[in-house]
């Protein structure tokens, strides 16, 4: 029975920890939103908002698939977060859903793969 007890409580701990992390998620999301929404404020005839680097996500831990191993990704060596405000440019692609997206690492081509089962690849600049 006191197994059963000190299991619990082990239980109970690991649970009141994962609500916690789960709580500075969602506060830290909120806050990024906040800022968000104060600075789109002052920036509402400008046709893209830059977030400080500040609010951009922390690291996180995940684990590689198939490995049980835990790798880190960290954001420090991106830059600011340019988020839009308005539509550049719309484009129709796909006659489906688009399952995937993935940009070249200079950011000048991006291609898209959909439920139509085609891919389609385009200049970042022009469309």
């Amino acid at each position: 029975m006191k197994d059963l007890e000190k299991e619990n409580g082990q239980l109970l701990q690991r649970w009141l920890k994962k609500m916690n992390e789960e709580a500075e998620r969602m506060n830290e999301a909120n806050l990024f939103y906040e800022r968000l929404n104060n600075i789109s404020f002052y920036f509402k005839e400008s046709s893209v908002v830059i977030v400080d680097k500040e609010f951009t996500p922390k690291p996180v831990t995940f684990t590689e698939s198939g490995i049980g191993s835990m790798r880190t990704r960290n954001r420090s060596s991106a830059g600011p977060v340019i988020i839009p405000l308005a539509v550049a440019k719309k484009l129709t692609p796909h006659d489906g859903e688009i399952h995937t997206i993935q940009s070249f690492a200079d950011g000048s081509m991006f291609a898209t793969g959909s439920a139509d089962k085609t891919i389609k690849i385009f200049d970042a600049t022009t469309g």
